[in-house]
This record gives structure tokens, C-alpha cells and sequence, in this order.
């Protein structure tokens, strides 16, 4: 069954409206947002009610937001994974028994070709129905998941699935829409769960929002370990569709929101109260680091590059509450990791959504005609976020390549956090205890001086069916493909007989100069993914572009899932939003400024770090910005993990004008600058001489000033 699409996301213009007339953050991970806190105890609560536990109450449910049930229920086989692979003495295996008999995942993990074959995406992931499930449950039998796809049915319906749903070494799942939740009541309504997936129509299906509840006990040992911030997604947390699940429960179930209204009027007047919820319920590390960083003193606005700390009471030396931190204007140099094309809170945004709205009656062609002008490519399908239009990138390739399921991906490379994406991500410790994941994959060094020989024999070692690439590593230490690597894919393409996947979630949308930087390398990819800047840090969006040939091909091998996807994810607003960016750039000539602004920036910054030791290199490609710092140098060597962040907390700590800068993920010693596209020069002259001055001090000074800081503020 295909999902019809939906337009209803017009009724979200007038909470966009709300939100920058009070200059309100949407995608700033630092901002203590009320309405994340209340989301989080409105879902703990019916997770409760929806039978976690013995006793309701007992354990807390804390709670990860998403931006549709697919990615929720990603991440909540995720973290059902984690726990049976991690288990010492492991007693089930990682295989997922799907129970979906309306079809509400017909694409997830895997997908049906038009010959009756299956192509695997996620493997271990067994979706059936009813009359498939006696089949399914003796054949994988020591499955350690089960998942009910539609959480209205009851196990009682399912008698096979009983005894399995009911062993305490299965981890069970179920997936829930607004009519499975006991509107108002504490009642239990099914045997024990572990974790629930809350569907869009908890908001109507007005925005991307998604999530996924689970006992704490679950979540404990992401919470404690080093990837519990990477298990997050990128456009969380988020203002705008949180607020809309706010307004829609408000709507749906006013008797549970009467029932928590002390609960959530407390969150929404008192910081600590608000911070301890952050805590308890969404995310611990995120609320130790808004701490760190003070963004938890007063309440945060955002408009344009800035956001701004008010002023909030605090005690003073007597204790008594009577003295007031002063107002604190940052400069956003993380721009919501690079979705801010023209800073927070775009001011006209809502009527020119509407005007779009007005004036294009078919706004997805519209959208595909100026794509094709821009890259080339003729055909797009929506997304949700940047790693859903990866996910949608592989799935299409390995579609209609069935006799070549290889994936050929670079080394330090990231293709997002969703189990499909991660089929891009070579570094192993972000898929410990996650399998079985995609096997057919080979990771070549792009950086290595025999990295043109290892690539032409992984491709002539294995039937490599699509090579995925970043042109710019972001995560991996905002680092460029060296050109003969990308020459050399280009050289083998058609003798090959693969198809070349170019991930520009990071450098696409003008981010460094050019729409794409594909147009600045000479490369004309078959499949492309865009995304970040495709929100203008409003609507969650983004998009997979692929080429005619693509199209024609899965005509004929697997014509329903780019129709399921389209009509899955299209928004009238995102669309609007994007074709309204689309119609400005050109108009404004955005790719002729970024480039002169990144002329700028590589000036300033080349001038502010002239005989600075503690930097080893600087890379600028237009507003995609790497500051590396010199590990070689004795006191950086031996605090590498740390000192990126140190000298990040010294420059959000400068006196005069404090910088929020962001570091990569892998390679946390270098630091990465992705502000709003428009920049004037003033601006950029402050933010390079902030960065001057903070690496221009001793390392043992910034260390010792850091670990004042955080004392201060445990």
C-alpha cells in the first residue's frame, strides 16, 4: 500500500511565523529547548502507558527524535541491536522479525525487483505478514527483535507471536500511530514492550518528526559511552516540530496534556527543571555540554549569524538570586551544521513559502526543472534528511544493479547514522554491535600514494555496482578527494559499468561556491544527494537527484519504490522552500559571493595564523572551513582528543566576540567553520580575528582556562 501524499504541512507557516517573530533557535543543538523537554515527557509518558514495564513509572523512558517513522524505527534497531550483540553471554542473534501486514515499510531493509527478486539493504531484517509469520518464526527462530509494524493490532491477534514476544531475551518493538495510544488513560493496553516508534501523525503529518522510546536501561550504555553523541541525527534538536507535536497533542489529547501541565508549565518557566528533563529524558552528554558552554544561563534567541544568550538571574556570593548574567551575542559559526544559507530566522520565510505557493501549481516539476539546470540531472525523489537521501541513493543503485552489489566507498568517508547510511561510514566503532549491516562493501584509502591502484583493483576484484563518494570529507577533517583518485573513477566508470554516487549533503547548496562541487571537479555523478542547506534551517529536506539512465532503469527493474518515496516524503512547503532558495540564489548570484567571501576568509585567515605553531593547516573551500591544529607540537600531542575542544570553549569564551565554532567528528583536533552562506566582510575580519587570537594562546594557558571553566560549571 503506498502512502498518499500530503500538503498538510501549510498548517506548520503559522508556527514558522511564531517561532522567528520570537526569534526562537530551530536547529541549534545548544539551545535548552523547552519544547524538546516537553515532547520528551509527553512520549516517556505514554511509552509508560504503552506497557514497558511491570510497574508503570518504575524506570524513566527516555526518548531519540527523528524526522520520520523510518529513521525511528532505524534508530530503534539500532539500539535493539546494540543490546543483543553487546550482551555478554549472547543468547539471540541480531536478526529482525518485521510483522507488517498493511505494508507500512514496504522498502525498509530491503525491496522487491519487478523479476520477483529482493534486493538486501539492511540484512537480518525479516518483514512479513500474517500468513508469512509461522513460516518466518520457525525458520529464524533465535531472532533476538521483533518489531510490530501497526501497533493497533495486539499480540493475542498474532497467537504465534506470542511466546516470542513474550521472552524476556527478545527485545521488542512496537510502531505506533495516534489510534494506538490510550488517549488520557494509564491503562496498559498490551503485554511488555521495550520500545515504541511514534509515528507523523502524532503531528498530523504537518512536518518530519518521528521518534523512538525506550526503557532506560536500554539506553544506559549508549548515554555512558563515547558514541552517545553520535547516535543523534542531525536536524534534532528541532524547534519547529517539536512546537507542532506540542500544538497537535494539545489538540488530540487534551486530557493527557491537562493531566502533565504542572510537569510542562514547570519545563517551560524553570531552566534547572528544563535542564534536568534534557538530562533524564533526551540526552545526557548534550546537557552536560550545554552546561559547559553556558547556553543554559538565560534564554537563547537566534536571528541571523548570531544567537544570543539573555541575561538570567543567578546567586551570588551571599546566595541569594538578586545579580543577572550579562547578555551574551555569539557569532554562529555552526549555522545548524551547515543548514543556514541565510542565517536563523529568515524574516520574510512564511509569506515567501506562500507566494511560491501561489504563483507554481506543480511545484515538484518545478523543483526537477531547476535541479537539472543546476546539475544535470533530470529526475529527484524527496527526503527527510541528508541520510535518508543516501539511504534512497544506495537503495536506487542496488536496485538496478543485480548482478553488481558491491559498494566501493572511501576511507573516513560518512554517509550518515541510519543503518543503510552507514553503509558509507568505513570507521568501525560507529558500527559496533549494529549487525549484520551491508556486507558487499570495500573502503579504499583515498589519501594513501597507492590509493589509484587500490581502487582500480577493488574494482576489478568484485562486480562493484555503484562507488560512493564525498568530494570534501566533512566529518573526516574537511579534506578534498585528491584529484587523480577522482580521475581515475571517472576513467573507469564506463569500462566498469558502475554507477558514481556523489554525496554533497555537505558541499551542495552553494556551500563551497558552485551549486554542487561536482560542476568545479569535472564530475558528472549518476546519482547525487543534497540536503543541510535545503532547510535553510526551517524545514527538515533534502533530496537524491539521479540521471535518465538511472530512471530508465529502475522503470524496468523497480519502477515502485522511487513512486513510494515520492509520495512518502513530498511537502508542498519544503518544496517551496527550496525552489524560493533556488529562484533567490540565481537572482542574487550567491555562488559569485560565496566565492569572493571565501577569497576573504582564506586572506584573513592566512594573515591572523602567520607564525601561529599550534595550526598545521588551513582549508578553506567557500563557507566549508578546516583549522587544523599542529598534534606535532608537544602539548597538542599529548591532549589531541581534547584540545580542539578546549580552544572551541576559549573562542565561545572570547571576551569581546565570542565564536561558536564546530570540530569534526572524527578528527576533533581540527576544527570545522560552516557559518550562513551571505557573509558581509566585517563579519568575517571578527570571526577570523577571534580565531587569530584564541590559537595564537598557549596551549597550556587554553587548557588550564578550560578546565577552570568546567569546574566551574559541574
Amino acid at each position: 500500500m503506498v502512502p498518499k501524499a500530503t500538503t498538510h504541512g501549510l498548517r506548520a507557516l503559522p508556527t514558522c511565523e511564531q517561532m522567528i517573530a520570537g526569534q526562537t533557535p530551530n536547529l541549534l543543538r545548544l539551545h535548552l529547548n523547552p519544547w524538546v523537554a516537553q515532547t520528551c515527557v509527553c512520549l516517556n509518558h505514554y511509552a509508560q502507558t504503552l506497557a514497558f514495564l511491570p510497574d508503570p513509572q518504575s524506570e524513566d523512558c527516555p526518548s531519540f527524535l527523528t524526522n520520520s517513522r523510518e529513521e525511528a524505527l532505524s534508530g530503534a534497531l539500532k539500539l535493539a541491536r546494540f543490546t543483543v550483540n553487546g550482551r555478554p553471554h549472547r543468547a539471540r542473534s541480531g536478526t529482525v522479525i518485521l510483522v507488517d501486514p498493511h505494508e507500512r515499510y514496504p522498502h525498509f531493509g530491503s525491496s522487491q525487483r519487478t523479476d520477483g527478486s529482493r534486493v538486501e539493504f539492511v540484512p537480518g531484517i525479516i518483514r512479513c505478514g500474517e500468513s508469512e509469520l509461522v513460516s518466518v518464526l520457525n525458520e529464524h527462530s533465535n531472532a533476538g527483535i521483533v518489531v510490530l509494524a501497526d501497533g493497533s493490532q495486539t499480540i493475542a491477534e498474532l497467537v504465534p507471536l506470542r511466546d516470542l514476544w513474550l521472552n524476556p531475551d527478545v527485545i521488542t518493538i512496537r510502531c505506533v500511530n495516534t489510534k494506538c495510544v490510550p488517549v488520557g488513560s494509564a491503562e496498559r493496553t498490551a503485554p511488555r514492550c521495550d520500545i515504541v516508534v511514534f509515528d507523523e501523525s502524532f503531528v498530523n503529518h504537518d512536518v518530519p518528526f518521528a521518534a523512538f522510546t525506550a526503557r532506560r536501561s536500554l539506553f544506559a550504555p549508549w548515554f555512558t559511552g563515547k558514541m552517545s553523541m553520535f547516535h543523534s541525527t542531525t536536524f534534532q534538536p528541532n524547534s519547529l516540530t517539536t512546537i507542532h507535536f506540542m500544538e497537535c497533542l494539545g489538540r488530540h489529547d487534551p486530557a493527557t496534556v491537562h493531566m502533565l501541565h504542572d510537569e510542562l508549565l514547570t519545563i517551560e518557566t524553570d531552566r534547572q527543571a528544563r535542564h534536568d528533563v534534557y538530562h533524564r529524558l533526551y540526552s545526557p552528554s548534550l546537557s552536560k555540554l550545554i552546561a559547559l558552554t553556558g547556553f543554559d544561563r538565560g534564554e537563547v534567541k537566534a536571528s541571523g549569524h548570531f544567537v544570543t544568550v539573555c541575561g538570567g538571574r543567578r546567586a551570588d556570593a551571599g546566595g541569594a538570586a538578586n545579580a543577572e548574567w550579562p547578555d551574551r551575542r555569539i557569532f554562529d559559526g555552526v549555522a545548524g551544521v551547515a543548514c543556514s544559507l541565510r542565517g536563523h530566522n529568515p524574516p520574510n520565510f512564511p509569506d515567501e513559502i506562500r507566494e511560491t505557493l501561489g504563483r507554481d501549481a506543480d511545484l515538484f516539476d518545478e523543483v526537477s526543472r531547476h535541479l537539472q539546470t543546476l546539475t544535470g540531472l533530470a529526475h529527484h525523489v524527496p527526503a527527510v534528511s541528508g541520510a535518508a537521501a543516501v539511504e534512497q541513493a544506495l537503495q536506487i543503485a542496488l536496485s538496478i544493479q543485480p548482478d553488481r552489489p558491491h559498494v566501493l566507498a572511501l576511507e573516513d568517508g560518512f554517509g550518515g547514522k541510519t543503518l543503510a547510511a552507514l553503509t558509507g561510514t568505513s570507521r568501525t566503532r560507529y558500527k559496533q554491535n549494529l549487525g549484520p549491516l551491508y556486507q558487499h562493501v570495500t573502503y579504499v584509502n583515498p589519501f594513501a600514494p597507492t590509493a589509484v591502484d587500490d581502487i582500480r583493483r577493488a574494482l576489478a576484484d568484485d562486480p562493484v555496482g555503484v562507488v560512493q563518494v564525498e568530494l570534501i570529507q566533512g566529518v573526516g577533517g574537511v579534506r578534498p578527494i585528491p584529484q587523480p583518485v577522482l580521475d581515475v573513477i571517472r576513467q573507469e566508470r564506463d569500462a566498469q559499468k558502475f554507477l558514481l554516487f556523489v554525496d554533497e549533503v555537505q558541499t551542495g547548496m552553494f556551500r563551497t561556491g558552485p551549486f554542487v562541487r561536482s560542476l568545479d571537479v569535472g564530475i558528472s555523478p549518476d546519482i547525487l544527494t543534497i540536503g543541510k542547506g535545503t532547510s535553510d534551517t526551517i524545514f527538515p529536506f533534502a533530496a537524491t537527484l539521479y540521471s535518465d539512465d538511472v530512471r530508465n532503469r529502475l522503470t524496468v527493474l523497480n519502477p515502485e519504490l522511487p513512486h513510494w518515496i515520492r509520495e512518502r516524503h513530498q511537502s508542498a512547503p519544503a518544496s517551496a522552500a527550496l525552489l524560493n532558495t533556488l529562484r533567490r540564489a540565481e537572482h542574487e548570484d550567491w555562488s559569485t559571493q560565496v566565492r569572493r567571501q571565501s577569497n576573504v576568509f582564506q586572506q584573513e585567515l592566512t594573515a591572523v595564523l602567520k607564525g601561529c605553531r599550534n595550526v598545521s593547516d588551513v582549508r578553506v573551500f567557500g563557507m566549508l572551513i578546516g583549522i587544523e591544529l599542529n598534534v606535532c607540537r608537544l602539548p597538542i600531542r599529548l591532549l589531541k582528543k581534547q584540545m580542539g575542544k578546549l580552544y572551541s570553549l576559549a573562542m565561545l569564551n572570547h571576551p569581546q566576540h565570542p565564536l561558536l565554532i564546530g570540530f569534526c567528528q572524527y578528527e576533533p583536533h581540527i576544527f570545522k567553520l560552516t557559518p550562513g552562506l551571505l557573509m558581509d566582510e566585517e563579519h568575517i575580519r571578527t570571526v577570523c580575528s577571534t580565531i587569530g587570537e584564541t590559537l595564537h594562546r598557549s596551549p597550556l594557558s587554553v587548557a588550564a582556562a578550560g578546565l577552570k571553566t568546567i569546574s566551574r560549571r559541574q
